[in-house]
């Protein structure tokens, strides 16, 4: 099935639906036929995408992030006229971006596939253009929580026909996901959680225990014409959606009155997926505080070498600083103005 509305404002030929952003990943690294190579990533990426890239056959690759908290450029140049780099990953992280321009011309210039992750920031504009329509190829989510919240669906937005025509083929051959499929994704979600929360070892992230993932992640849906309705509807909306995402960040930005707390500020044309800050001391027990006043803030993403036993955590200092003291806040259409005044409210009095 193809989104519309999607190809529209992307100005792509094929947004091709998926189960998810992870199944459009596979499934694009597939088409495009790269395997046994090393494919760059932040060092914050979703957990998701370490997993798809081994089950492509391919190496995931941690590099740093800029101020931005998206993918450095700087941390790329080592890997100038690498033959082992068969793809960039670059995700809007938080929907903010940073140099993508010139990582792009990086990848034409070293002959290396550039995707555009715009899993947490539909509708983001990078110099007037919107993110996803950059490069030639780019994925999306629709799943839960994301700024267009269908709780499972994603997208795979490419301009090539010859391509779509493989990324189908590939499509085809994947199992349907089932109640069984699903019960095994719980489970994955209650290991990321507890490994996060440091209740349950890295051990169970082992490179030989990971296959039993695999079909959970990647698998085929089947949607009804009334979700392609709804999407599409969505999409048309997506302008509103984030306006109000990005009042409430503003609100988030302007009632904190406390030096300890920063809410990152997003780049012009950026999106709000979630509001982070950055806290200089006691970003945990504040957490916990929080919780308690039943208001949950995460401090999503750790980096990646926290949550996988094979992922070491060298050369990325900014993502280790990121990872130590931010928090995000969620601006989506279940939080009000008035959640978010009480959040700040509580921020204040516990630093006080």
């Amino acid at each position: 099935m193809r989104i519309l509305a999607l190809e529209k404002k992307l100005k792509k030929k094929f947004c091709f639906l998926t189960k998810s952003g992870s199944t459009a990943i596979y499934l694009l690294i597939k088409s495009l036929e790269i395997r046994n190579k090393l494919i760059l990533i932040p060092a914050n990426i979703c957990f998701d995408v370490v997993l798809v890239i081994l089950f492509s056959g391919n190496k995931p690759q941690v590099l740093d992030v800029d101020h931005n908290q998206c993918l450095s450029y700087k941390s790329l140049t080592k890997y100038k006229n690498n033959k082992k780099i068969g793809a960039i990953i670059y995700p809007y992280m938080y929907g903010n971006y940073g140099d993508v321009y010139k990582i792009k011309n990086f990848a034409e210039k070293n002959n290396i596939h550039f995707i555009e992750d715009i899993a947490p920031s539909l509708g983001l504009k990078v110099s007037g253009k919107y993110a996803g329509s950059i490069s030639d190829f780019s994925i999306c989510s629709f799943g839960k929580g994301k700024i267009i919240d269908m709780n499972i669906g994603g997208s795979l937005n490419i301009n090539s026909e010859y391509l779509y025509k493989k990324v189908k083929y590939h499509y085809s051959k994947l199992d349907f996901f089932s109640k069984k499929l699903q019960k095994k994704q719980n489970d994955l979600i209650n290991i990321y959680n507890g490994i996060t929360n440091n209740r349950i070892k890295k051990k169970e992230f082992e490179l030989a225990r990971l296959n039993r993932f695999k079909k959970c992640m990647i698998s085929k849906y089947s949607f009804d014409k009334n979700y392609l309705r709804i999407l599409n509807k969505k999409i048309l909306q997506i302008k509103k959606i984030n306006f109000q995402r990005n009042n409430k960040a503003k609100i988030f930005q302007k009632t904190i009155k406390n030096s300890n707390i920063k809410f990152i500020k997003h780049n012009e044309g950026g999106v709000y997926w979630r509001q982070n800050a950055l806290l200089k001391k006691d970003r945990d027990k504040l957490q916990k505080y929080l919780f308690l006043k039943n208001i949950y803030a995460r401090n999503y993403f750790p980096t990646l070498d926290q949550v996988f036993p094979f992922i070491y955590g060298k050369d990325i200092p900014l993502a280790k600083t990121f990872q130590k003291g931010v928090l995000n806040f969620w601006v989506g259409e279940q939080t009000s103005k008035k959640d978010i005044i009480e959040t700040n409210m509580h921020i204040n009095n516990f630093f006080e």
